[in-house]
């Protein structure tokens, strides 16, 4: 059986004071979010990271409470991680 796919794709880049990792996908749900996040957590406890940035390229966006949920969950993994991120927007979606 193939394995299967993963619905997102995540780069990360040690900077000089932080982690910066970029997420792009054409979707997301909470499962798919708790996922990339918990990967974003990990590099960053192997690196000994006390920052991070994350920059979203991702269409759309989770539902109030998922949203909620996802982001108490992300905030529990990193342990007093500052967290700043940023959502690109489209040229098509400016207009």
């Amino acid at each position: 059986m193939p394995p299967a796919r993963i619905p997102y794709e995540l780069k990360f880049e040690k900077r000089d004071n932080y982690l910066y990792a970029l997420v792009r996908a054409k979707d997301i749900d909470r499962d798919t979010a708790v996922d990339y996040l918990g990967r974003i957590a990990d590099r960053c406890e192997d690196l000994e990271c006390s920052k991070v940035l994350i920059e979203r390229d991702i269409p759309v966006m989770l539902s109030d409470s998922d949203l909620y949920f996802t982001t108490n969950d992300f905030l529990r993994m990193l342990d007093g991680v500052k967290v700043a991120s940023t959502t690109r927007i489209s040229r098509s979606s400016r207009r």
